[in-house]
């Protein structure tokens, strides 16, 4: 990897690292940290999204962007984390 493409890239993997400490930080706070992590499918396409945009305009991310959160919304993970909060258990995410 470059340091030019490093160097774009390092600022959104800051952001990604700072909201998964928040909600990290939230969950200790009010005593639900399990409840809060986000699932694994969730979390690679994130991380995915972060890669290609380096490589890419904003339309094409916006795009990205709603394509992952359909495909997130459908996953059977969506499900767990729902039954999880309502039933107050830790989720058992497949990334799926």
């Amino acid at each position: 990897m470059t340091a030019r493409r490093l160097s774009r890239l390092l600022p959104s993997l800051v952001v990604f690292a700072a909201l998964l400490a928040a909600w990290q930080a939230a969950g200790s706070l009010f005593g639900v940290r399990e409840y809060l992590l986000p699932g694994p499918l969730a979390v690679a396409r994130a991380k995915h999204a972060i890669y290609r945009s380096l490589n890419e305009d904003l339309e094409t991310m916006l795009a990205v962007e709603l394509e992952n959160q359909i495909a997130c919304f459908r996953s059977r993970d969506v499900a767990q984390g729902l039954a999880a909060f309502r039933e107050k258990r830790p989720p058992q995410f497949e990334g799926e």
